[in-house]
Parts: C-alpha cells; sequence; structure tokens
C-alpha cells in the first residue's frame, strides 16, 4: 500500500474532526448570553483551565494502578474525559429536576462550553509526547500552552470583529448556514 495515501486518509479524518469541532464550539458561542457570563467570567475561565488539569491528573492515578497504563496513557485518557459536556450535563439536570441557584447555572454553561481547548491541549501534547517518546519540561509545557491560547484568543477576537460585519452582509436564510459558509474558507 502507498504511504502517500494513508497520509492523505489521515488527514482528512483530521481534517473532518476539526470542521465537527468548529461546528460544535461556533454553535456554543452563538446560544451564550453574555450578560449571564459577564459576572462569572473570571470563575469560569480558571475552572475550565485548571479545573480540566487537575481532573485529568486525577484521573491518571486511577488509570495508572487499576487499568495498568503507564503514565503517559493514564494522563491520555484523564485528559480525554476531563471536559464536561454543557448539553449533558443540563439534560441530566432536567431529567432529575433540578434547579441550581444564583450564577451556578451561567458558570457551569460557561465552563462547560469553554472547556474544551484546555483538554484538547493536553491531549494533543499527551499524543505528541508519547508519538515521539519524550516528555516535555515544565517551561516547554507552559510556552506552548501560552503561544496555543494565545493565537486561540487573538484568532477569536479577529474573527469576533470580522464576522459579524461580513455575516451582516450575507442575510443567510438559516443560521445553521452560517458555520457552512464559515468551513469553507
Amino acid at each position: 500500500m502507498d504511504v502517500s495515501i494513508i497520509y492523505f486518509d489521515i488527514f482528512t479524518k483530521k481534517t473532518r474532526v476539526s470542521y465537527i469541532l468548529i461546528f460544535i464550539l461556533y454553535a456554543g458561542g452563538l446560544d451564550t448570553d453574555f450578560a449571564a457570563i459577564k459576572p462569572i467570567f473570571g470563575r469560569g475561565l480558571a475552572l475550565a483551565t485548571l479545573g480540566v488539569f487537575l481532573t485529568a491528573l486525577a484521573i491518571a492515578p486511577v488509570a495508572k494502578y487499576l487499568l495498568d497504563f503507564t503514565w503517559a496513557e493514564a494522563f491520555l485518557l484523564g485528559s480525554i474525559i476531563s471536559s464536561t459536556d454543557a448539553a449533558a450535563v443540563f439534560a441530566i439536570l432536567r431529567a432529575k429536576k433540578i434547579s441550581l441557584r444564583n450564577s451556578i447555572a451561567p458558570l457551569l454553561e460557561l465552563e462547560s462550553g469553554s472547556n474544551d481547548p484546555m483538554a484538547i491541549f493536553l491531549t494533543m501534547t499527551i499524543v505528541q509526547m508519547i508519538s515521539l517518546n519524550s516528555t516535555p519540561s515544565a517551561s516547554e509545557w507552559a510556552i506552548t500552552l501560552i503561544k496555543q491560547f494565545g493565537i486561540g484568543i487573538a484568532m477569536g477576537y479577529l474573527f469576533g470583529v470580522a464576522l459579524p460585519a461580513i455575516f451582516n452582509r450575507l442575510h443567510l436564510k438559516s443560521w445553521g448556514l452560517y458555520p457552512v459558509f464559515l468551513s469553507l474558507g
């Protein structure tokens, strides 16, 4: 079998997964009530980053000793399952008829809607460690984290300013067409 064909197939699958993630994050951003999350933004951001890291760190020893994983595999598992999904969380709360007090609901919505970048960062870093058979230093992790999140914030701001102006001129018939329009670029 030709290696270039395998590489192309892998690239195509990664691209499809990337588009799916873009659609999920984009739709979540459209549904967010920014006035509700403004007062709890700092706490939500801390939970979405530090909380994800600490959850992955807590899961790793369990996976290491109960599942007989290596430390890298255990932390990979922790990284993969460390983020929460807002839709799943709120579906469970509705099913159990649990109502949340004060700012807990917006905090939970913000955290579960914005923790994916940290989980993706951890997962990709661990995958890279495993595939390269190397362990980055704490400073290398920090530099990569700052670089990745800095680029993400800058691009998010840029697109947050530019896309409304573009979309206001498009007037597509359904909001579901806007993510499709974005994927064409």
